[in-house]
């Protein structure tokens, strides 16, 4: 049997205060990029880039003294697997726990330490983001998100949901977990309500610790790397693994911040992007699955991302009709 419930969840930590009372009126996001790619890879750059965190304003009041904290969490579980998300914190889901094998199949962190690395400043490492509408750490990385819960015949639906601002366009994801599967699903959903075209980038970012020996592989023989160098960046494409002088296959080989996107053997990008990078308390691996910017338009595609042991399943699926209508909805906020 499938239970969804609704718990606290406690966890040490700082604070995020009230958001910023005035606009973030300087250039916080460059979006200058060199790139050393042929005229198809490369036709898209920069397109749809923002230069500021507006119509949002910034969250960056988080200098305060280490506490204890409670967020409510949501919480889908079965005999196998069980997954904690975390409504208050831009819907992340925070942890994945293998029941049989009795072990962690993302990084559940043990601190929640803000840091400027989102769109409106604040951001935290861990766990699984779901991000929506242009690049980076989206801007209700730390905000709440609405939280229905959908009893269909078989199982009960956790359903997440907002409104993206900046691009005006509705989005949700629904996460469901069978009776009987080991696999949880997520099914998200985009839908553009204008007469007009949207520049949109959607992208999850799974957290994995970072240990010797530990290696992640694609069916691909090219990448994209992306490079950063004070806000601007450098993006060329490279051989896989090799490319850059070592195996870029081993994540503890990085001494540097660095993205690659990986282009399988039919030309495509798989739609995994390996982020190496480490957050203030232990080093990590982000492993990403994303939609590309220069996508013309939110369009109907399924992108799919697995994690360890082939456990962790997200089916995200992007597309224009509004949200399927749907009986008893028990509104969270």
């Amino acid at each position: 049997m499938t239970d969804l419930r609704f718990e606290p969840y406690k966890i040490r930590g700082h604070r995020v205060g009230k958001t910023s009372w005035f606009p973030a009126i300087r250039e916080l996001i460059k979006s200058e990029i060199s790139a050393e790619l042929d005229e198809d890879d490369g036709l898209f750059i920069g397109y749809g880039m923002m230069p500021d965190s507006l119509p949002y304003t910034l969250q960056d009041n988080y200098d305060t003294p280490e506490e204890e904290l409670t967020f409510q969490s949501a919480v889908l579980e079965n005999e196998y697997l069980k997954a904690t998300f975390l409504p208050e914190l831009g819907g992340r889901l925070w942890a994945l726990y293998d029941k049989v094998n009795k072990r962690d199949l993302i990084l559940e962190n043990t601190a929640f330490l803000p840091c400027n690395l989102g769109i409106r400043n604040a951001w935290f490492a861990g766990g699984v983001e779901f991000n929506c509408g242009r690049r980076g750490h989206d801007e209700q990385t730390v905000s709440p998100r609405f939280t229905a819960v959908i009893q269909t015949e078989k199982f009960p639906v956790l359903r997440i949901y907002e409104y993206q601002r900046d691009r005006g366009t509705p989005f949700q994801y629904d996460c469901f977990l069978p009776e009987d599967s080991r696999y949880l699903y997520i099914r998200g959903r985009i839908w553009n309500p204008n007469d007009h075209v949207v520049p949109m980038y959607w992208w999850s970012n799974i957290a994995a610790p970072e240990v010797p020996g530990s290696r992640i592989v694609v069916p691909a023989k090219d990448t994209f790397a992306n490079w950063y160098s004070g806000g601007s960046h450098a993006l060329a494409k490279l051989k896989m693994p090799d490319g850059e002088g070592f195996d870029g296959s081993y994540p503890v080989n990085f001494q540097y911040v660095k993205d690659h996107c990986p282009q399988n053997y039919q030309g495509r990008c798989s739609q995994h992007l390996i982020s190496f990078s480490w957050d203030r308390t232990s080093r990590n691996t982000f492993v990403s699955s994303q939609r590309p910017e220069n996508s013309r338009k939110t369009a109907p595609c399924i992108t799919q991302s697995q994690c360890i042991g082939q456990i962790f399943q997200a089916l995200l699926g992007l597309s224009r009709q509004w949200f399927r209508s749907a009986e008893n909805l028990t509104p969270y906020r």
